[in-house]
Formats: structure tokens, C-alpha cells, sequence
């Protein structure tokens, strides 16, 4: 059974009995990275929780499954959400503005027993809650690699914490003057950016987006626009096809909605329609309230 997670505590703040720090005063899964996340926007003094975290909760409780981690129950965790919401309000009543938006992460580690080889038989629940101070981003430039997806990984599609690789390729592209990086999986084809699912408007008609046997994550915003009633063929393309056969590229996220991709390396695309960019923000600020 699930334990509720209390507030991460320093490292300077652990002791064991002969005071020094050991690896069984944190939780297994920050040894092991055994743990997954999702994170979300939500409105301040939100009646009830999010639409959108439907979505989310079913990504998580997916992962979770595929960690082999206890999962709490969907009413168990609803309820620790809502409570750490009321209270993250009611600490912030006088001090914020009445249109505050939340940046929430949930992060569910395994806990015990300590050892590797053995399942994990309890799993801690860790709720962040601060201010969302920036939700729109400026257009994109992307590079490819150098990291890969893994489609045979059991671990694919996962939203998991250990995101030092993909942080790395992140930094990588900053590096060589770019904003973010796209993902390739091992066969060469596009599978998505660092922390962003692709879609894609075609020069043919009609959008498109990286197949989840690219190894990529499944995007909660790209399935609410699935929902609403848009057509989105899953594809497997190699980069230089990508830039043959798309129009426009849009990075979707459940924090800054569509954010427009300028260009590929050195290929350049043509700006998304506006009227898509704002239906993506509608959807996902409706999808809040």
C-alpha cells in the first residue's frame, strides 16, 4: 500500500543512528530510479481538480504499472491532490494575485524494501506545488539528438525521474545555439522533443504526430485535441522526411500548450496558424478552470 509522501527533506537533515547519511534514509527510488511523475498547471482556488488530470492520473497510474510500484487507488490520490491544492491556496490567499495559476508535480518513488531485486512493496507519493510564473514560450529552434528513444525498452513510454540523459541532449543543443532537441529513436525516426510531444501540419493535409512505437510519450494535450474531434495519423518518419513533408511543427505541452517550431537544424517551417495555436491555449485553459 501507497504511503502519502511527505515534503522532500534536506540531505544535511538525514541521520542515521551513527549520524552519517546511508542510502536507506532516502526513498529506493531516488537510488534506482524507480519513480514517475507527471506534471500539471492548475488554476488557483480551482472548484474540484482539473479536467486534464484525467489524462494525467491515466499516464501515471500507466507507468506506475510498469514500475511495478503500488498504486494508491485513483480516489486515494484525488484526494491527497485536492488536499494539497485547498492548502497551497489557503497559504497563498494574501500574498498572491486572484489569477495565480499552480505548477504542480506529482512524483511517485518506490520506497521499500530496499532491495533491487525484489518488487517494491510500499511507494511514497511526493505533491510540489509553486506559483506558475512563465506559460507562454517564445518559437522554437530544435537540432537532432544526441539521444535516443527505445521502443523495446519496458520502460518506454514512461514518464519516469530519471531525466538526466535527456536533460543532457537538452544542454546539448543549447550549447550549439538551439532551444531544445528532438529525439530519434534507435531506428533513425522522429520520436519527440525533451520534455514536448511533436505535432506536425502536413503540406498534404491534415496533422500528424511521432507513433508511440517511436518510443515516445503519450501526450496528454495532443489527446485532448484528439478528443475535441482532431484526425492526428501517428507517423514514423526519419528527420529528413519530417522537413520533406511537414508545413508546420508545434511543440505540445501540457504547461505552455503549442509552442511553434522555427526550424529543424537548417530546414525552416512555416508558422502554424494562429487560430490553432489559441484553440490549443482555449482547450487547455478550459481544461483548467
Amino acid at each position: 500500500m501507497a504511503t502519502t509522501g511527505q515534503p522532500l527533506i534536506p540531505l544535511d537533515q538525514l541521520t542515521s543512528i551513527d549520524g552519517c547519511i546511508t542510502e536507506r534514509d532516502i526513498p529506493r527510488g531516488l537510488w534506482t530510479g524507480e519513480g514517475v511523475y507527471e506534471t500539471l498547471l492548475v488554476r488557483r482556488n480551482c472548484i474540484g481538480l482539473p479536467a486534464l488530470w484525467r489524462l494525467h492520473k491515466e499516464r501515471f497510474e500507466a507507468g506506475s504499472r510498469a514500475f511495478s510500484l503500488p498504486w494508491p487507488g485513483n480516489a486515494q490520490i484525488d484526494r491527497w491532490l485536492a488536499n494539497a491544492l485547498a492548502s497551497a491556496d489557503e497559504r497563498m490567499a494574501q500574498t498572491s494575485p486572484e489569477d495565480l495559476w499552480w505548477r504542480v508535480r506529482l512524483t511517485l518513488l518506490a520506497a521499500k524494501p530496499f532491495s533491487p531485486a525484489i518488487p517494491p512493496t510500499r511507494a511514497t507519493l511526493w505533491i510540489t506545488i509553486v506559483p506558475a510564473t512563465t506559460r507562454l514560450r517564445p518559437p522554437a529552434t530544435l537540432c537532432t539528438g544526441p539521444k535516443l528513444r527505445n521502443p523495446a525498452d519496458p520502460l518506454s513510454g514512461t514518464k519516469r525521474v530519471g531525466l538526466a540523459s535527456d536533460f543532457a541532449a537538452l544542454r546539448h543543443a543549447a550549447a550549439r545555439g538551439f532551444d531544445d532537441t528532438l529525439l530519434l529513436d534507435v531506428h533513425g525516426r522522429v520520436s519527440e522533443a525533451s520534455t514536448s510531444t511533436l505535432l506536425v501540419g502536413m503540406k498534404a493535409g491534415g496533422l500528424g504526430s511521432p507513433a508511440l512505437t517511436t518510443g515516445c510519450l503519450p501526450g496528454t494535450t495532443l489527446a485532448l485535441l484528439q478528443e475535441v474531434g482532431h484526425d492526428i495519423s501517428p507517423l514514423e518518419m526519419s528527420p529528413q522526411t519530417l522537413c520533406e513533408m511537414a508545413e508546420w511543427v508545434v511543440l505540445l505541452n501540457a504547461v505552455s500548450g503549442a509552442r511553434p517550431v522555427v526550424s529543424l537544424d537548417n530546414h525552416i517551417f512555416s508558422p502554424p496558424p494562429a487560430s490553432f495555436i489559441a484553440e490549443v491555449r482555449r482547450l487547455v485553459d478550459a481544461s483548467l478552470a
